[in-house]
């Protein structure tokens, strides 16, 4: 119908496109000069239809010379729990392009299990 509002899902779940939504959100990171990098993040969300959810999310990465690393760890805890984890290397090839690789998995409480790749080239220009 026009003018209909569309809901909308955070991890699996639903959330009724007239909720209200309190969210807040806090996270830290350190970029050390070796290398090293970490992180860590922490979301909660409630709505006015008695929906709480939780996501919490865990980052590091190194990166040396013209390369660099990262791996993540999520999860939604909601009507189901939902998790993943992702691992990412880029390769500086000069001139202002570098070459991105990457892996995901999800693991989904509410359908299938999903596996992600990702290859690109950026550029800067």
């Amino acid at each position: 119908a026009a003018g209909a509002a569309t809901p909308y899902n955070i991890g699996d779940t639903a959330i009724a496109a007239l909720a209200d939504i309190d969210a807040w959100a806090v996270s830290a990171a350190v970029v050390l000069d070796s290398g090293f990098s970490a992180g860590v993040a922490y979301t909660d969300v409630e709505t006015s239809a008695n929906i709480d959810i939780e996501h919490y999310q865990l980052s590091a990465g190194y990166a040396f010379g013209p390369m660099a690393i990262g791996v993540n760890y999520g999860e939604f805890d909601g009507d189901s729990t939902d998790s993943g984890y992702g691992i990412s290397a880029s390769y500086d090839l000069g001139g202002g392009a570098s070459a991105h690789l990457g892996y995901g998995f999800s693991d989904n409480a509410v359908g299938n299990d999903t596996d992600s790749y990702s290859f690109g080239i950026a550029m800067s220009f």
